[in-house]
This record gives C-alpha cells, structure tokens and sequence, in this order.
C-alpha cells in the first residue's frame, strides 16, 4: 500500500523543501555574519576571527560554504535529482552531515578558547570519542520517541476528505 500511496511527485515536494531549507540557512547564516561584520563590535567579531583566523577552523569554515550551501544548491536545482530517490537520500543525508559539522563550528572555537587553547591551532580542532557517543546517543532517543509515538498514533490522516485527493497530485 505505501509503494502505491507514495509516488515520485511526493518526493520531488520534499526534495523542493529539502532546497528551499538550504537556500533560508544561506540567508540567515549571511545575515547573522552581515549584521556582525557591519556592527563591527568588537565582542562579537571575535566569534567569526576564531573561525576564520590562521588555522584549522579557515578549512571548516570554507567547507561550510560549499558543502552545506554551494553543492546542495547545484544538487537540488534539478528536477531529476528530485525526482531520483538515491540522489535526493544522498543530498539529505549530506544536509545532515554538514549540519552536524556547523553544529561543531559553532561551538568548538570558543570551547578551545574557554579551556585557553588558541583556536589558531590544531589541536583546538581535536574531536573526542564522546562527541560521536553523544550524537548517536540524542538521535537514538529522537527515533526512539518518534517511533514510539508512531505506534499509538496512525501515519495517515483518517477521516481527511481529500486524503485521496493526494495520492493523484502533479508537479509542474
């Protein structure tokens, strides 16, 4: 019944939010750096110097660029990579992986900095084995509740007068 419900124009809407969420980060990442940079306050400019000084973090911060923002935007433009299961898995699964490296961008240079590390060097880049154990450790709780609360509750909207309507839906 899903392999009937579940067509390709479902995943094309997905992969068009899946590209609509990568161009709104770009604009509010752009924004937050614009409005820093233009204010030119000095506690605040230190955020993007320990990111952006001599070091490992320059590296991070231009693989943020392109990978969360310049690659996606070039993968999900197309309408065939939309439409091809395997190609929009892998471009969600890279906004998740890039997602996961802003997440550390944004916290590791000032935790480098707070334990008197100079975020210039590259042992303020060093992971920790905790850091994978906690990240399996948050999504493994948020399937857990997610499927827990999927089994009390059905997937599907009964009762929806125009739940039929939505399986017969075109992109054009």
């Amino acid at each position: 019944v899903v392999d009937e419900a579940i067509s390709t124009e479902h995943y094309h809407d997905l992969g068009k939010l899946l590209f609509g969420f990568t161009a709104f980060w770009a604009y509010i990442s752009f924004s937050q750096f614009f409005l820093i940079w233009y204010a030119s306050i000095p506690e605040e400019t230190t955020f993007y110097h320990h990111r952006w000084s001599e070091g490992p973090w320059t590296a991070v911060s231009i693989l943020l660029i392109f990978g969360h923002f310049v690659f996606p935007f070039w993968l999900l433009i197309s309408r065939n990579v939309k439409r091809r299961i395997p190609m929009l898995a892998f471009g969600a699964a890279w906004q998740v992986l890039m997602h996961v490296v802003e997440m550390y961008w944004l916290v590791l240079p000032n935790y480098a900095v707070a334990r008197g590390i100079d975020a210039a060097r590259p042992e303020a880049l060093s992971l920790h084995w905790l850091d994978l154990t906690c990240l399996i450790g948050c999504v493994g709780a948020f399937l857990a509740l997610v499927f827990f609360r999927m089994t009390k509750h059905p997937v599907v909207p009964v009762g929806d007068p125009r739940f039929a309507r939505s399986f017969k839906f075109e992109n054009f």
